[in-house]
């Protein structure tokens, strides 16, 4: 008998992974803005040490998931809204709607990510 093995790659944790590079570059950003003086690898060392931390709560537990995926989604919605508004005039429908649809969307994929593993394999009967 033969059987045949497949592998199914999907994107998995991407998502937060791009979420996580984008955090670290704003916190080492945001990190140069304070009034005392870091050197900036203390800076970048703080700001990596800081996205473990949010990755480790991410992937430790389905409520570090959930918490990490709202903080996020709400940042997303931040900036759907602050699109839409100056698109549209400051219109309130037109927010409403694009916003809770960001914000479902986000939100979905988010909770998506931590059940997947990011490889599928799919064994077939070659008979």
């Amino acid at each position: 008998m033969r059987y045949s093995i497949y592998k199914n790659s999907h994107g998995g944790i991407g998502l937060v992974g791009i979420e996580l590079f984008i955090t670290l570059i704003l916190l080492y950003m945001i990190s140069g803005m304070l009034k005392i003086t870091i050197h900036p690898a203390i800076r970048l060392i703080l700001s990596i040490i800081t996205v473990i931390i949010i990755f480790e709560i991410f992937v430790s537990s389905k409520i570090g998931c959930m918490i990490i995926s709202i903080f996020y989604t709400g940042i997303w919605t931040l900036i759907a809204y602050a699109i839409t508004y100056n698109i549209t005039g400051g219109d309130k429908i037109w927010i409403a709607v694009i916003g809770v649809l960001v914000f479902l969307i986000s939100y979905g994929l988010h909770l998506s990510c931590w059940y997947d593993s990011g490889d599928d394999y799919t064994i077939t009967s070659m008979d």
